[in-house]
């Protein structure tokens, strides 16, 4: 199979993959499940009639248009609008909340990613080499056909939905696999979703994470035919769900001229432009884009990891008892790519901090052996006193044009040359981590060993989950972060990806959620103050409040509290907690409930006096029809839950606004509609 272009093939993969468990889905699907269908009863013949009009519809069409979403094992959610033709070519567009745009083109059994510098951003740590996967040939009109034929057949549930949209549904269920055709002829089908997971129609698509210290081993390839050997790694697999339409002649002729176009560019362009559709925690300002690699740029500098210093500092002699002392010290280039380095080094007490410049030094290289002399403070009085060396390498092309902030971090103890994630990054992802661990540590001194380490393993794991661009804004914008002490346990509890064996999606999602929701505020509203999962203190009682989100935005003032829905039962539980927890019900605070609702450090969960009160709901992938519903839908859906009932109790507003995000776009509720989400709508005042 060929490959595409090398700059393109690392996220070509990781993206790919991903894209062709989903798309293969179609094409294996006849036989997958095939072998499930039942024969005998009555409704065999109407399935067979639904199974026909529908092979028959999706035959004819010219191509398929996806509006997909893909959640990976990490949380991560990617948005994609790709049109795939009766000639398997493809091509569309992938976006990432926070940021993060890509161009997907396909021809002939080859795929190409050309992503932005945000996309690239949150794979800085993937630096291998790996075969493009082909994303076309499986979800062509034919192959689709029989898919949702042998999909149709062999449910062993179908349930009308009613009204989704404007169109009356069926839900036919295979397994973990769910797809949504048309209850009238002709039976299109709107919408499928499901894990690729053992046992599911697709196997998974492996770990697609790089060879590394810290990092799972580059999935195996069949050199044969250039695909992944599937995983079986049961909870850490991606879900993916898809709504499907027909596209016209035209479309499809136009998917095929992009594709057949020619290479794609590695420049993308020079802002991005996020979906309509996607939440407003997932815009994002304009990113510069990179520049192009030079056309002559070898496979070994493509693939090399970034310059990287290991320092030695020593004392010379070990004990000294002249009126001068002195230090040694040195540093070899341990990476793959040349750099300008300055070695700083002091000595508490005797030396000041001090700079020696040792210009470019090549990968494998080191720097030549400096000398450094300072005055023994006791010399004079013949006393003894014990001295502590530290030594640090600081490479503007790496660190960025502050040498201030790495000397803050040496004199922690920090290293992140030595980092085996962060060691990786180079240029402004190097410094968007090094700045996330400055305002995590700011607040530590030398003596905080543990709360020191604790912070540069978050950082480190926020990284390898493809969040730089989250860390970026809580950096850039520290100024409005109202309690940076806190960053690393909310780093930490987004890092809780423990999936037990009957949820989807990761046990940390919310918390990830909630961070990408700061970022987005950070970004979008320049005179915000956030308070992220922390408290704020009332200044007439001193009675501290909690909530996931404290929103001070000069005299408009809100605290949020964010849940993810998972699953199509899990609605009313999310609403329902965060109302409480808006209300002071329970006091889950840093996990340990005490009496009267107030958590183990004294403050009360509960929107401070003069807060408007919000309740942010993410519909994850895996909420069925609700995570594509429109607002009417979805609105019909709440009052069937009668969700007013918790939204308004005794004749009191518990809320002030509802808002949820979904596939569709982000819907909100204020008190004066609250009444049309139930019977108890006449509870509202």
């Amino acid at each position: 199979m060929p490959s595409a272009p090398p700059p393109r093939r690392r996220l070509a993969l990781v993206l790919g993959g991903a894209l062709t468990a989903l798309l293969l889905l179609c094409g294996t699907g006849a036989v997958a499940a095939g072998l499930l269908i039942r024969s005998g009863g009555p409704e065999d013949a109407d399935r067979a009639v639904v199974a026909d009009a529908a092979r028959a519809w999706a035959s004819d069409l010219p191509g398929v248009r996806l509006n997909l979403w893909l959640a990976d094992e990490e949380g991560q959610r990617t948005h994609g609008r790709v049109t795939v033709t009766a000639d398997g070519d493809a091509a569309g567009t992938l976006t990432q909340p926070g940021g993060g745009t890509a161009s997907l083109r396909a021809h002939d059994g080859t795929t190409a990613l050309d992503g932005d510098r945000t996309w690239h951003s949150r794979a800085a740590t993937s630096r291998s080499e790996r075969p493009t996967i082909d994303v076309t040939g499986a979800f062509t009109p034919d192959r689709l056909a029989a898919m949702i034929a042998s999909a149709v057949t062999s449910a062993h549930t179908v349930e009308p939905v009613g009204d989704i949209n404007g169109q009356d549904l069926v839900r036919y269920t295979d397994g973990p696999w769910t797809l949504y055709l048309t209850a009238a002829a002709p039976h299109a089908l709107v919408y499928l979703e499901g894990p690729v997971a053992p046992g599911s129609p697709v196997a998974p698509a492996a770990a697609l994470t790089p060879p590394g210290p810290g990092t799972d081993e580059v999935p195996p390839v069949d050199a044969a035919t250039a695909t992944v050997v599937p995983a079986d790694n049961e909870y850490r697999n991606p879900y993916v769900a898809a709504a499907v339409s027909p596209a016209t002649s035209a479309q499809a002729a136009n998917a095929t001229a992009t594709a057949r176009g020619g290479t794609p560019t590695t420049t993308p362009p020079a802002s991005e432009a996020p979906d309509g559709s996607d939440a407003p925690s997932s815009r994002t300002s304009p990113t510069p884009a990179p520049a192009s690699p030079a056309p002559d740029q070898t496979r070994a500098a493509r693939t090399a990891l970034p310059a990287a210093f290991a320092v030695t500092v020593q004392p010379v002699p070990q004990y000294c008892g002249n009126p001068r002392c002195a230090v040694r010290i040195s540093a070899r280039n341990t990476g793959g790519t040349p750099a300008r380095v300055s070695l700083f080094v002091t000595v508490v007490p005797g030396l000041a901090p001090t700079r020696l410049d040792a210009g470019t030094v090549r990968p494998g290289a080191a720097t030549q052996d400096f000398l450094v002399t300072y005055p023994n403070v006791v010399y004079a009085t013949g006393g003894q006193i014990r001295t502590t060396l530290y030594g640090w390498a600081f490479s503007p092309d790496l660190d960025g044009p502050d040498p201030a902030l790495k000397q803050r971090l040496a004199m922690l103890g920090i290293n992140p040359d030595a980092d085996p994630v962060l060691g990786r990054l180079d240029g402004p992802d190097r410094q968007i981590a090094l700045r996330t661990l400055d305002l995590a540590t700011r607040h530590l001194s030398a003596g905080d060993t543990r709360d020191v380490l604790a912070a540069r393993l978050a950082v480190r794991r926020a990284v390898a989950k493809g969040l730089l661009p989250e860390l970026d804004a809580l950096s850039t914008h520290a100024d409005r972060l109202g309690n940076p002490a806190d960053l690393t346990a909310n780093l930490t509890v987004v890092d809780d990806d423990t999936r037990p064996p009957d949820q989807q999606v990761p046990a940390g999602i919310g918390h990830r959620r909630e961070l990408e929701q700061v970022a987005h505020l950070l970004r979008t509203r320049p005179r915000a103050r956030i308070t992220y999962d922390g408290y704020l203190a009332d200044p007439e009682t001193g009675r501290r409040y909690r909530a996931d989100l404290l929103i001070e935005d000069g005299s408009d003032k809100t605290a949020v509290q964010v849940k993810t829905v998972s699953g199509r039962q899990g609605l009313r539980k999310a609403l329902t907690t965060a109302i409480g927890q808006l209300n002071g019900d329970s006091g889950v605070g840093n996990g340990t409930p005490t009496p009267r609702g107030v958590d183990a450090d004294g403050a009360i969960e509960q929107a401070p006096p003069g807060f408007r009160r919000e309740v942010l709901l993410h519909l994850e992938p895996g909420t069925g029809e609700l995570f594509t519903a429109d607002k009417p839908t979805l609105q019909r859906r709440l009052a069937d839950f009668d969700l007013a009932r918790h939204l308004c109790h005794d004749g009191r507003y518990r809320a002030e606004r509802l808002v949820l995000v979904n596939g569709a776009d982000t819907h909100t509720w204020t008190t004066a509609q609250f009444h049309a989400l139930g019977a108890s709508g006449a509870q509202c005042p």
